[in-house]
């Protein structure tokens, strides 16, 4: 059901990163709710944005009335809907005063980007226990939902810039928002970017929110996932692709130092904890990251690959050039 309205006004949060799409975000449902003929404000604030800061924006919509009189931002406890795009900024104190027992929802992006404490400042590494927690202590746990929205905007799609579309699909379908469907895809058709991608994200997000068992079916028979992606959902394919990955950064030597550290790492951890995999998958993403060091040779390397080519062409019609 959908969440009650404060006062016939819908109060929404979204809380994300910056170069996410927050404030695009943000644009388009105000957007929508002019082709609607409803009333919409918003407030950004973007803050560190550039740094991977924290994003935010306060929005305001109400289809019977004007919001002429009435604050910008969302009263304290009064936020319907909470769209975390980033579940650490999602738990952050403002955010948690603008919470509700009974009224706010929440939808969450459960894969959480590694910042460690930024955004909630309590001096302790965030994951996604202690964000619920957070939230718990401020609305009622039963009304949030989490989906590992970037896994799935990579699988789907991929890339993970349409992840907050896919949410807000999500959204939509579950009538948490008071817009309609034809008026948001009428914003994004304004919005020109990604045109298709973003239109394709919106119903994805609707069948997550309708079907959520059809769209996970669907995944067995999509193949846009990258190979770095599926080097990451499958594990015991990591060492290999990264393997790989290095010889062409350096030569098969530089390679095998890698391979071989990996292999020592896998055994030990299996001798203390068979069938584990944890301590070896985290070192084989980590020494990657040191070995495969991107300086601007390496990115120009990676930028002339008939991989990264190949999804440059997917995306973009003409001819274009590279940074």
């Amino acid at each position: 059901m959908p969440p009650p309205a404060s006062g016939d006004i819908c109060n929404i949060f979204i809380a994300g990163i910056g170069g996410t799409g927050v404030s695009t975000l943000a644009g388009i449902l105000i957007m929508a709710a002019r082709v609607d003929g409803i009333a919409g404000t918003a407030v950004n604030q973007t803050g560190l944005s550039q740094k991977n800061g924290g994003v935010t924006s306060q929005i305001r919509l109400a289809r019977d009335q004007s919001l002429d009189g009435h604050m910008v931002r969302l009263p304290s406890h009064e936020a319907d809907l909470l769209i975390g795009c980033d579940a650490v900024v999602a738990a952050n104190d403002m955010v948690l005063g603008l919470l509700n027992k009974t009224q706010s929802r929440a939808i969450l992006n459960d894969n959480i980007d590694p910042v460690g404490v930024a955004g909630v400042g309590i001096g302790s590494i965030v994951d996604m226990p202690l964000v619920m927690t957070r939230l718990g202590t401020a609305m009622n746990p039963d009304h949030i939902v989490r989906w590992a929205i970037s896994s799935l905007a990579n699988q789907l799609l991929g890339s993970t810039t349409s992840s907050n579309i896919i949410m807000l699909g999500w959204a939509l379908q579950k009538g948490f928002i008071p817009l309609g469907i034809d008026a948001v895809e009428a914003a994004l058709r304004l919005n020109g970017t990604s045109l298709e991608n973003n239109l394709a994200a919106l119903r994805w997000g609707r069948l997550l929110a309708h079907a959520p068992d059809k769209l996970f079916a669907c995944l067995d028979t999509i193949t846009t996932i990258p190979q770095n992606e599926t080097a990451l959902i499958n594990p015991d394919k990591a060492n290999a692709y990264f393997t790989a990955q290095l010889t062409s950064y350096q030569n098969a030597a530089y390679a095998g130092r890698y391979y071989k550290t990996i292999e020592s790492v896998a055994a030990a951890e299996n001798k203390v904890s068979p069938g584990y995999i944890n301590l070896t998958e985290a070192v084989a993403r980590a020494l990657y990251k040191l070995m495969a060091y991107k300086d601007e040779y390496e990115v120009a390397r990676l930028f002339v690959a008939e991989d990264f080519q190949a999804r440059m062409a997917a995306q973009f019609e003409g001819d274009f050039n590279g940074p």
